[in-house]
């Protein structure tokens, strides 16, 4: 009698074991993906910011230029988690693109529209990103390759 509760008591406390490690894993996960979608959230902020800037800039001829400087949004945080920034002239689009292969789903795609088609990008060496309408095209430029030309569809 006594080697059968020993037994019960160690099915007992194995049982709770495997259920203590699966709500932990759960909980993990979830907490991962919690983080990675309030990333793809900044990103897509930038995105709307980037559009209202180059929309003004358009809005507003030749000559006009918005800077979006470093303090507001830092584009090298935005690269280290994973994040890139297409504009597609061909259906005035900027498509935000988040890696998300840290919790092993696909990679997460957000648009944001914008008017004008005759966007061209430049590098610089500032850590801000200037958008200037120079009469005929408007001119995004950038110091890092976070934001590209391209199309995704």
């Amino acid at each position: 009698m006594r080697g059968q509760i020993s037994l019960e008591a160690i099915l007992t406390v194995g049982l709770a074991i495997i259920v203590f490690t699966s709500l932990v894993n759960l909980a993990t996960e979830r907490y991962s993906s919690a983080i990675e979608l309030g990333e793809m959230g900044e990103a897509k902020m930038f995105g709307e910011f980037l559009a209202e800037a180059i929309n003004s800039v358009y809005s507003n001829g030749k000559g006009f230029s918005i800077v979006l400087r470093e303090e507001r949004f830092n584009l090298s945080y935005l690269n280290n988690i994973g994040v890139s920034f297409e504009i597609c002239n061909s259906n005035a689009t900027i498509y935000v693109i988040k890696n998300t292969s840290k919790i092993g789903s696909v990679t997460r795609i957000a648009r944001v529209p914008i008017i004008p088609n005759n966007i061209i990008i430049t590098l610089s060496n500032a850590s801000e990103v200037t958008v200037t309408n120079n009469g005929t095209n408007i001119m995004v430029a950038v110091g890092s390759n976070i934001i590209t030309l391209g199309c995704r569809g």
